[in-house]
């Protein structure tokens, strides 16, 4: 998958995204992430993205979104490591999610049914990784609805 020029396939890791919206940047480090950044959008809810940790035996845990008290970790594979990240959540009073590459396939569907061509977004990211960029995501472009939401 790595190295092939796909786009339709997801690619999971290594490409970063600026994720504009509003008077607002973060950084996304998968394409995943970016998938679930305009699911959230389109969904009308607010992204906070990694502005959660908690410790467990002398480490941290960054979360990827949080929703109040709900956690949603983006995951390929769920190691030892996340499942401690996990628990430690749940023991500070989050609700904790694994989104698995099904759910992911899932976000997908919802976002082209919304009229966002998703697989040209990935392509772009794609792109700007493969000639050593960063792709800048101006969801105030694409998404002009979610201005209303960026606080």
């Amino acid at each position: 998958m790595y190295g092939k020029k796909r786009y339709d396939k997801v690619f999971t890791r290594s490409i970063g995204t600026y994720f504009v919206f509003g008077h607002r940047k973060i950084f996304l480090r998968s394409s995943w992430e970016l998938i679930a950044a305009i699911y959230f959008c389109l969904r009308g809810w607010p992204i906070n993205y990694e502005d959660t940790r908690v410790e467990y035996d002398n480490h941290t845990y960054l979360s990827d979104f949080r929703f109040g008290k709900s956690i949603w970790e983006i995951k390929g594979w769920i190691d030892n490591r996340a499942k401690l990240g996990q628990k430690a959540f749940e023991n500070n009073g989050y609700k904790f999610r694994f989104v698995s590459r099904n759910e992911i396939e899932k976000m997908k569907i919802f976002i082209i049914s919304k009229g966002v061509n998703i697989i040209s977004i990935l392509g772009k990211a794609y792109d700007c990784k493969r000639n050593g960029a960063i792709f800048r995501f101006d969801a105030t472009e694409y998404l002009p609805e979610t201005l209303n939401m960026a606080r």
